[in-house]
């Protein structure tokens, strides 16, 4: 049973990211085709500014679902039971704090930004964007901490799926009949309910005895989760609104479109280690069971470093023409190299973080990475500072990128010094990835010369790509690694 709950975790998450994806490429493109350029950066900006209003959720989603393993390992239903109702509780009140919050938040914004849209449509704008995230907290994240701490998050993925098919359909349907951008907006804000149809349903096929009164739980370590989750927005959500606001909407709508492209990569990876292995090692954690961590760890890893280094390395040389024919009849030029190379690095190293990310909230040890967390956004606004002068979005690439690169070195450090110590070929893994990752980024312009006109061509030649990045990985990652086992294996004989 728990083997096929992992793998149908594992497929339903995918599904539901390439959906995703699928549904983030879409949308930009239409947005920027049919209302410009200027739109899709208020667009961005606008939902990137959510995410610091959902600051209000103040770390409840992370320290609940660590709180849950315990209960659900010991199978005791009553303190399941409160713990839901707990939560359920606590996301009623915060949705209502993220109201206000929001109609504070639009009318600050639509006066500060820069922009030539009315400051009343971009009021508008914000609080229609907003109504997804409160409907959401009001009725549907409290199955989302049920189903992931119980290694079923198959089930919130489902119910996901249904709800992010729902949006592709009426992002074509409003396009096609050209209704005004806001009405398309507050059509997807209602898709949550979609998604809350099914997961009511899933719900209630579940075990759990949910009485009238329950013993309100305490959600321990929120403020720690909460002070990463601040400093976390400074670092991925800053970065476009601040853009809109001193550089251009315009320039937020590239920098916009290039988070959306690498991001959706880093955003697979996240989503695959947060909800299939994190239940897991959690569980795992909680029974004492090192052995099983350290395998579970090093297993991902290996994999997620082959996965993501193929991924990237094909990404780097099909950028230029993807971006070229995505932005066609745009209202501005998208590409340039230095961006994409930057980007390319910094999603990279931050991908190789996520297993240690991992590792740290399904130990619980949120209180003691706070610092690790604190100098990461230090590094990030320091950048800024020494080259805000610039006035180019490629200065914050830069700081993401040595931003994460100390993240990813400080939280390696912490897994293996107080979590698990791993072998050392995995340090080969990564050094060799961001070895091979550099030299393609510094020749990529002598080894391919591309000239793809259409979207076919383009995905055969992707395909190629991605045939000839698996061969560079089977020969400087797996080979080697299974060399040094057949050596040691014939040592021992």
């Amino acid at each position: 049973m728990k083997k096929l709950n992992i793998n149908k975790n594992v497929v339903t998450t995918i599904l539901f990211q390439l959906l995703n994806i699928s549904y983030g490429l879409i949308l930009p493109r239409i947005i920027i085709l049919s209302y410009g350029s200027e739109m899709n950066g208020l667009v961005s900006a606008t939902l990137y500014l959510i995410g610091y209003m959902k600051i209000v959720e103040t770390g409840l989603s992370a320290a609940s679902i660590r709180q849950f393993f315990a209960p659900l390992v010991n199978k005791d239903s009553s303190k399941i039971s409160d713990l839901f109702q707990s939560v359920n509780y606590y996301y009623k009140k915060i949705a209502k704090y993220f109201l206000g919050l929001s109609l504070v938040f639009a009318a600050v914004y639509s006066y500060i930004v820069s922009s030539n849209v009315s400051n009343i449509y971009v009021f508008i704008l914000v609080i229609i964007l907003s109504l997804s995230s409160y409907f959401d907290f009001a009725f549907a994240i409290k199955y989302y901490v049920y189903f992931l701490a119980n290694n079923t998050v198959y089930k919130y993925q489902i119910a996901q799926i249904s709800s992010q098919i729902s949006k592709i359909l009426i992002v074509l349907t409003c396009a096609y009949f050209k209704l005004d951008i806001l009405i398309l907006l507050f059509c997807l804000s209602l898709t949550v309910f979609v998604k809350v149809y099914f997961l009511s349903k899933s719900f209630k096929r579940e075990k759990v005895e949910l009485e009238d009164k329950f013993q309100l739980v305490k959600i321990d370590q929120r403020n720690s989760v909460l002070s990463h989750q601040m400093l976390g927005l400074i670092i991925y959500n800053g970065p476009v609104i601040l853009i809109s606001i001193f550089i251009g909407a315009r320039f937020a709508s590239i920098f916009a479109v290039y988070s959306l492209i690498f991001g959706a990569f880093y955003g697979f990876f996240s989503l695959i280690y947060s909800q299939t292995l994190l239940p897991q090692l959690g569980q795992a954690i909680t029974k004492a069971n090192k052995d099983e961590v350290k395998n579970l760890h090093e297993k991902f890893n290996k994999i997620s470093i082959i996965i993501n280094l193929v991924i990237i390395i094909t990404t780097v040389i099909m950028f230029k023409s993807f971006i070229e024919l995505y932005t066609a009849g745009a209202d501005i030029p998208y590409y340039d190299y230095s961006t994409a190379i930057l980007f390319s690095v910094y999603t990279f190293l931050n991908s190789l973080k996520i297993p240690y990310q991992t590792l740290v909230n399904a130990n619980g040890d949120f209180k003691n990475t706070i610092i690790h967390s604190v100098v990461e956004v230090v590094i990030f606004l320091l950048t800024l500072l020494l080259l805000i002068k610039t006035n180019s979005i490629k200065i914050f690439v830069l700081a993401l990128l040595l931003s994460s690169l100390y993240k990813l070195i400080s939280l390696k450090i912490f897994s293996n010094l107080y979590i698990v110590k791993e072998a050392k070929r995995q340090h080969y893994f990564q050094l060799i990835s961001i070895l091979i990752l550099l030299i393609v980024c510094v020749y990529i312009n002598t080894l391919f010369k591309l000239n793809i006109d259409n979207v076919v061509e383009w995905i055969i030649t992707s395909i190629i790509m991605v045939i000839i990045s698996s061969i560079i990985c089977a020969i400087f990652i797996i080979i080697p690694e299974k060399c040094i086992k057949l050596f040691k294996l014939r040592g021992i004989n």
